[in-house]
């Protein structure tokens, strides 16, 4: 059990995501049981996300990207290298 806790720690809180080779590393199992419980994961994650669902209402601003891109037009020269 303190396997697959550990798994969804991981998969929870790496940036990127992890591969099951690298899940497979850090639990000290096989690649294949790593993708096993990758997937099981992810299938009860995509679950409980269709349960919960967006409610109430939700902010936004302004911002577009016509208007930043006239914002960042108004900054840079037109002879300017751009990073």
């Amino acid at each position: 059990m303190t396997l697959w806790f550990a798994a969804i720690q991981m998969m929870a809180t790496e940036e990127n995501g992890i591969s099951s080779v690298e899940l497979a590393r850090r639990l000290g199992v096989k690649q294949q049981t790593a993708w096993t419980m990758k997937q099981k994961i992810l299938v009860l994650m995509d679950r409980r996300e269709g349960q919960m669902g967006l409610t109430g209402g939700g902010e936004t601003d302004n911002a577009s990207p016509e208007s930043m891109h006239a914002e960042a037009a108004l900054r840079w020269p037109e002879d300017a290298v751009r990073p």
